[in-house]
């Protein structure tokens, strides 16, 4: 859904602006579109694999890395390896232009590794600061960020969304949190139990998630039920005509602007946004005013910032 949101907004403008970059740790273009194309028409031989494996306990994204490895070595076929984080999303941004179409991929190497143990200083991975911050390493991670970044990051360290999350779940009936989008399966038990057990957001996350249930998607499921995201906004949002809400622009090309009034309506702030009547941009809204209570502040900048 991310990626094929991308390739939406990009499908709206000039045809000879339809440039979509993203990074990767796969360096050869060619064995990411192989995967792509494998992976969105799924041969039987993917399909059978992807069972077994996930009957034998394996988690969805796991058992799909190892039948895609499998099928691409039966048939002497190069592809990505579908374990990396960026190659999974460059993957699915080219399955969502092989879909929409009129859009010219680049990928760009992605240099570091995300997973990595301890903070390299040339390319610091977001994991491994997350760690350092709960490690109390405090003095190591702001020093391998940009200033800005170091300021900003400090400051989100002292929002907590947990009480808020927390509340939003003892107001939901398991009926209500049943229509929210992602939960399926009796999915909604569990989680309004064990969030009864739990005293925090992670927690909870931790206590939900498992083989079945990536804590990715459970994040996801909590973040849908704090903002009101139902299947059916989701649904309707996807295929809603696109909206383009600018956070950033270069101060001399403010005229690259003109080329997104033109594929669906232009917002640049969180007031534009709420009188737009747009579905989606009033969730944009919710996540805002969330945000600034988190964080304890009377207000927070909302409009679109000149670089």
């Amino acid at each position: 859904r991310f990626a094929d949101g991308a390739v939406k907004l990009l499908a709206g403008i000039p045809d000879a602006e339809r440039v979509l970059a993203f990074g990767s740790e796969e360096t050869d273009q060619r064995a990411l579109e192989n995967a792509a194309r494998i992976l969105e028409e799924e041969p039987i031989e993917i399909t059978v694999d992807l069972k077994e494996l996930m009957d034998m306990g394996l988690s969805y994204p796991v058992a799909r890395a190892e039948a895609l490895a499998r099928y691409a070595e039966s048939k002497k076929i190069v592809v990505a390896d579908v374990t990396k984080p960026n190659n999974i999303l460059a993957i699915e941004y080219l399955r969502a232009i092989k879909r929409r179409g009129g859009i010219t991929p680049l990928a760009v190497k992605r240099d570091g590794a995300y997973d990595a143990d301890g903070i390299d200083p040339n390319a610091p991975s977001a994991s491994a600061i997350r760690r350092a911050l709960a490690a109390g390493e405090k003095q190591e991670a702001f020093a391998a960020l940009p200033p800005y970044v170091a300021e900003d990051l400090e400051e989100l360290q002292k929002s907590d969304l947990s009480p808020i999350l927390l509340y939003r779940l003892t107001q939901m009936t398991k009926e209500e949190l049943a229509e929210i989008a992602d939960v399926k399966e009796g999915l909604e038990n569990r989680i309004l139990r064990l969030a009864k057990e739990c005293g925090d957001a992670e927690s909870l996350v931790k206590a939900v998630s498992g083989k079945r249930y990536t804590e990715a998607r459970i994040r996801r499921i909590l973040v849908n039920a704090l903002l009101g995201v139902t299947k059916k906004i989701q649904k309707r949002t996807v295929s809603a005509p696109p909206y383009y809400k600018v956070l950033g622009v270069k101060a001399g090309r403010t005229d690259a602007l003109s080329l997104l009034s033109t594929g669906g309506v232009l917002l640049t702030g969180e007031n534009e946004a709420a009188e737009s009547g747009i579905e989606s941009a009033l969730v944009d809204c919710r996540a805002h005013e969330i945000y600034r209570v988190a964080k304890g502040l009377a207000d927070i900048p909302s409009g679109m910032i000149l670089l």
